[in-house]
């Protein structure tokens, strides 16, 4: 630690120096004229093309026994202290979008069997004047009641889980509300499909087959 007086030549701005996650903390800079006897010292360097062989070779040209190590670009340290994070994103990713695909899935065939244990129950409904897009609506009003239901169930858990996310996020609010309301959207039309197709299968259906359906 350097103990007494030394002149400001200047101000930088906040740096994260330990992840993207922390607080800047505050840091003085001084030059090794100042402080000759650091054991290491870090040089940032910004340039248009790859300059590592040239600072190597420039410290070697100085003084040869200084030993030149762990040079990177900043893009590569971002990714090292943004790795895991990346990771488990996309394990998020992936897991939701599985689990999405079987949420559809299951509701498609519990409407699905819904349609066939009620053929007859349509038929009569048909014999007895009702028209393919009411029988599209009943059909499309279970699943999504039921769905919808399992749909404020998932944003009840996002809500109790988002100070976990938030960890794996920088600069972007857990419940970001354009975010939320995107995944939102995406998976009412998920569910809707879903719903939609055995609905319209139902509202097709042959009133007089229906009728002799066992």
């Amino acid at each position: 630690m350097y103990k007494g007086w030394a002149q400001i030549v200047g101000v930088v701005a906040n740096v994260r120096a330990d992840g993207l996650e922390e607080d800047a903390r505050p840091v003085v800079y001084y030059a090794l004229a100042q402080i000759p006897y650091f054991s290491q010292a870090a040089a940032v360097v910004r340039s248009t093309v790859p300059a590592g062989n040239l600072m190597r070779e420039t410290i070697r040209q100085t003084n040869p026994t200084v030993p030149v190590f762990d040079v990177q670009t900043m893009d590569d340290r971002i990714g090292e202290s943004l790795g895991i994070r990346r990771v488990l994103a996309s394990l998020l990713l992936a897991f939701g979008g599985i689990a999405l695909l079987l949420a559809a899935i299951g509701i498609y065939g519990v409407i699905a069997q819904v349609v066939s244990e009620q053929t007859r129950e349509v038929g009569v409904r048909m014999a007895l004047g009702a028209r393919g897009s009411q029988i599209l609506a009943l059909f499309m009003r279970q699943g999504l009641y039921a769905g919808g239901l399992g749909l404020l169930a998932g944003l009840a858990v996002t809500i109790l889980v988002q100070k976990w996310v938030s960890t794996l996020l920088y600069q972007v609010r857990a419940l970001d509300l354009a975010t939320l309301g995107m995944a939102l959207a995406a998976i009412v039309l998920v569910l809707m499909a879903a719903v939609w197709l055995p609905s319209r299968r139902a509202s097709k259906i042959d009133a007089q087959m229906a009728l002799r359906h066992e």
